[in-house]
């Protein structure tokens, strides 16, 4: 098995799907599947995967001509490898290690739907994925820094947002008060720390691991993506500016790649919406609707060329032009050159039950980006085409 195979078969053996070992495919396979249950399989599976996958990389361009065939385990290749990692990584894995069984053990709220145990999977999965894309096979160190930034990025994470906190009397009523800017990112690095002290991971990596989980708050999204496409084309940084920027970029992609993705976004959509639900959340309904999908799409388009290259922007473009296939012809909408017309056909399928507009959705989308046919629905909504 090549380190492209073992790249892909991180998200493969998690998802439980067969890959052909491309990004891509696995973009694909995602918006027409969707994402099963067994998302949730544990984090120190989920994250021994993506060590074996970073490990096995480096170990393929070291040694070209060997056959990793009875490496089958992190503790396999470290055994080889040993004198050829630096201490840096040595210490990044030993947090990835135990910080995984950290959070695996950290009990996580009934009402947290969306930030619990499946996500941190997925988002381990994810940014082993791009890691693979983004850098080089030797360059271990970087994709070690992400993966631990994505294992420990929602450590503690109450269901509430960082201006919300959920919070339960003794009494059992539920009250919610106001919180400050990047609690929830501040609360994560502190509870990793003891970690990170333990596995003696340095404090210029635990500073790279603070500022990159603490650009893991939306607020700090459009900061992250114009410094990102400022940075040089190849991934051979040689500032603590510049590496915490591209990981960053790549962390924040991986966050959300999954809710990026058509069936599962919308599947995460419902699962937000019912946590932020709980903490009385302005946009509890609105972040589940169409209007409100579409919005997140545009905010959160991948900002890496690693995402890119997995298609996904061209997923998240696809989903767009779905949402305009439902807006009204030309004739009907004033002034309609200057018109939003896939905000016009999300507000369209808003006015219907969602179920209905769920599949008719993902019909018209399936129908543009050659996904398989899926089974004709009877009753459609009313078909509104682009002139």
């Amino acid at each position: 098995m090549t380190s492209k195979d073992y790249a892909f078969t991180t998200i493969a053996s998690l998802l439980n799907w067969n890959s052909d070992a491309s990004g891509s495919d696995f973009v694909k396979r995602m918006s027409d599947k969707g994402s099963p249950e067994n998302t949730s399989s544990g984090i120190t599976q989920t994250t021994s995967r993506a060590l074996m996958t970073i490990l096995s990389s480096f170990y393929e361009h070291l040694y070209p001509q060997r056959v990793p065939e009875n490496l089958k385990s992190p503790s396999d290749l470290l055994a080889v490898l040993g004198k050829d990692l630096d201490s840096k990584s040595w210490s990044l894995i030993q947090s990835a290690q135990s910080g995984a069984r950290l959070v695996e053990n950290t009990p996580v709220e009934e009402h947290v739907s969306y930030h619990n145990h499946k996500h941190f999977s997925e988002a381990i999965a994810s940014v082993t994925m791009l890691a693979h894309h983004e850098f080089a096979p030797s360059q271990v160190y970087e994709k070690l820094v992400a993966l631990n930034a994505m294992i420990f990025h929602d450590l503690g994470h109450d269901g509430g947002t960082n201006t919300l906190v959920p919070l339960v009397k003794e009494s059992g009523v539920k009250e919610v008060k106001e919180g400050e800017p990047q609690r929830l990112e501040k609360l994560a690095f502190s509870l990793a720390q003891p970690v990170l002290d333990q596995e003696k991971v340095t404090h210029s990596d635990q500073r790279l691991l603070q500022e990159i989980i603490l650009n893991t708050d939306p607020a700090r999204t459009m900061g992250t993506k114009k410094e990102y496409a400022s940075l040089p084309p190849v991934a051979h940084e040689h500032s603590f500016e510049q590496l915490t920027t591209r990981i960053s970029a790549l962390c924040n992609d991986a966050d959300v790649l999954f809710s990026l993705l058509p069936q599962t976004g919308l599947d995460l959509g419902k699962k937000l919406s019912e946590e932020w639900s709980h903490i009385d959340h302005p946009q509890a309904k609105s972040v589940s609707s169409f209007s409100g999908r579409l919005g997140f799409l545009r905010f959160f388009a991948p900002m890496s060329d690693a995402a890119k290259s997995c298609e996904l922007a061209g997923a998240v473009e696809a989903q767009i032009k779905a949402f305009e296939s439902f807006a009204q012809k030309k004739e009907e909408v004033a002034d309609a050159e200057k018109s939003d017309r896939a905000a016009l056909g999300a507000q369209y399928l808003d006015g219907f039950p969602v179920n209905l507009s769920k599949r008719q959705y993902l019909q018209r989308l399936g129908s543009q980006i050659n996904c398989p046919e899926t089974p004709v629905i009877k009753e459609g909504l009313p078909v509104r085409k682009i002139v």
